[in-house]
C-alpha cells in the first residue's frame, strides 16, 4: 500500500504485527521518538492507553519503528444517533524508516480495520496538518486555546447570579468521579456534535493522575448535569500570588452547569491566569463579563479530522437542517442524498452531480462546522450547478458548531 513516489520497504526485514503481539513497552518507546518526548513518570498512563486500544506495529529486526493505534468510538453528528467509528492514534513512524510506504501501510491496514467493524468514518488529532489529506482526513472543528485573567473576569453585574436557585457546585473525590460525572458527559455528547465517546478505560486513565480537582455541579433536583477538572501550578510573584490554573475539563449539558462552573473556577483564590486547551467557541463566556477582553484567545488551531470510509453510510446517518436534495460527486462516485432531520437515503445516481468534492473535503463537511461555500472559494470543491454549495450549507450546517471536548 505504499504511496506512489516512495520506496517500498523490504518485506524480507520489516514486518507488521498487531499490537497484542508485541511488547507494549516498545510501542513505548517508538512514541516517545516519534513525538520527541519522554513518559518518564507517565509511563504506566501510557501502558494503560495502549491497553485500550487495537492496532499495528512495524517491527525491523524486534525492533517498533512505526505505529498507528485504533480506538472503538462513537461519534456524535447532526441528528439523533452517532456514527460508529475508529479513533486513529499514536501514529508514528521511525526517522530511520521514513519514505518507505510504511505510514501509508499502517494507515492502509487502519482503515480496513474499521470498515471491517463496520465503522463508516475514523477520526483523529493531529500534531502536523499537512499529513492526512492524502489519506482522506478533512478538517472538522476547530480549537480555542484560552487565557482568563481572573483578577479581571468578573460576571457582568446586570447577570444575576442567581445560581444557588438553580443548584450548587461541589468538590468530589476521585472515587466519585466515575459514578458521578460519566452520566453527565454522556448527556452533554449525546447533543453535541464532535464529541466522542469516554469508555471505561478512559475514565480510569484519567484518574491515575490523582493531581487534578473534580468540580461538578448539581442541579436543583440534586442531579450531576457539568463538571470541570483542574490542576494549580503555584506560582508567588515576590510574596504576591500569581498562581497558574490549568483547565482540562469543562462539560455541561445545560447552560446553567456551564455558567456555575466557571463562576466557581473564576472565584478560586490565588489565582491569576486560567489556561485552557479546548474551550468551546460557542461558550458564552466572554459575552457574560464585563470586561470580554478578559478572556483571551491565545491559540487556534485544528482538532478533529474525519475520514468517511463509507461515504454512503456516513451521510444516511447523519441528521440534517431541513429536507432537500443534493447530488455530490466524491472523488468519481456520484451519490444522491435525500436529506431530512433524521437521516437520509443515499443511493447511486447515473446523472449529473451537483458538488464535485474530494473525500477529505467531504469529511470537513460532515459534522455541520465547514461550510461547502468556503470549500468551493478554496477551490478544494467544485460547484457543477449554481447555488449547490449554499444549498448544501443550508442542509448540512450544525448549530452550535461541532465541538471535541476530548484528546484522543
Amino acid at each position: 500500500m505504499a504511496v506512489a513516489g516512495t520506496a517500498v520497504h523490504d518485506p524480507d526485514v520489516l514486518e507488521i504485527r498487531s499490537l497484542r503481539d508485541v511488547d507494549p513497552a516498545d510501542v513505548v518507546r517508538q512514541d516517545e521518538r516519534g513525538f520527541s518526548f519522554r513518559y518518564g513518570a507517565a509511563t504506566p498512563v501510557a501502558l494503560a492507553d495502549l491497553a485500550d486500544m487495537d492496532g499495528w506495529v512495524a517491527v525491523d529486526g524486534g525492533e517498533a519503528v512505526g505505529f498507528v493505534g485504533l480506538r472503538d468510538f462513537e461519534l456524535t453528528v447532526p441528528g439523533p444517533r452517532p456514527l460508529a467509528a475508529s479513533g486513529v492514534t499514536w501514529v508514528s513512524v521511525a526517522a530511520s524508516h521514513r519514505r518507505q510506504g510504511v505510514a501509508a501501510e499502517l494507515m492502509g491496514l487502519a482503515h480496513e480495520t474499521t470498515a471491517a467493524a463496520g465503522r463508516p468514518v475514523a477520526v483523529l488529532t493531529a500534531s502536523e496538518a499537512a499529513i492526512y489529506r492524502r489519506f482522506g482526513y478533512g478538517v472538522a472543528t476547530t480549537r480555542y486555546t484560552v487565557r482568563i485573567d481572573r483578577r479581571g473576569a468578573r460576571f457582568d453585574a446586570g447577570l444575576e447570579d442567581d445560581v444557588a436557585g438553580r443548584g450548587r457546585c461541589r468538590y468530589v473525590r476521585a472515587g466519585e468521579v466515575t459514578e458521578l460525572c460519566r452520566p453527565a458527559y454522556e448527556r452533554y455528547r449525546a447533543a453535541r456534535a464532535g464529541a466522542v465517546s469516554r469508555r471505561d478505560p478512559w475514565w480510569k486513565r484519567v484518574l491515575i493522575d490523582p493531581a487534578p480537582q473534580w468540580v461538578v455541579h448539581e442541579d436543583a433536583s440534586g442531579v450531576v448535569d457539568g463538571f470541570a477538572r483542574y490542576t494549580v501550578e503555584q506560582v508567588w510573584d515576590h510574596g504576591h500570588p500569581a498562581h497558574r490554573l490549568v483547565l482540562d475539563d469543562l462539560v455541561s449539558a445545560t447552560a446553567t452547569g456551564q455558567e456555575a462552573l466557571w463562576r466557581l473556577l473564576l472565584g478560586i483564590d490565588l489565582v491569576g491566569p486560567i489556561d485552557f486547551e479546548l474551550f468551546d467557541g460557542a461558550d458564552p463566556l466572554p459575552w457574560q463579563l464585563d470586561d470580554p477582553r478578559a478572556v483571551r484567545i491565545i491559540d487556534e488551531r485544528h482538532a478533529l479530522w474525519v475520514c468517511p470510509l463509507d461515504a454512503v453510510a456516513a451521510l444516511a446517518g447523519r441528521g440534517y437542517s431541513g429536507r432537500g436534495r443534493v447530488v455530490l460527486d466524491v472523488e468519481g462516485t456520484v451519490l444522491a442524498v435525500d436529506a431530512g432531520p433524521d437521516g437520509a437515503d443515499v443511493s447511486l445516481f447515473d446523472g449529473p452531480a451537483h458538488l464535485e468534492l474530494g473525500r477529505s473535503e467531504l469529511g470537513s463537511l460532515l459534522l455541520g462546522g465547514v461550510r461547502a461555500t468556503t470549500l468551493v472559494r478554496a477551490r478544494r470543491a467544485t460547484e457543477l450547478v449554481a447555488g449547490a454549495a449554499a444549498a448544501v450549507d443550508r442542509l448540512f450546517v450544525s448549530d452550535p458548531p461541532p465541538h471535541l471536548a476530548t484528546w484522543f
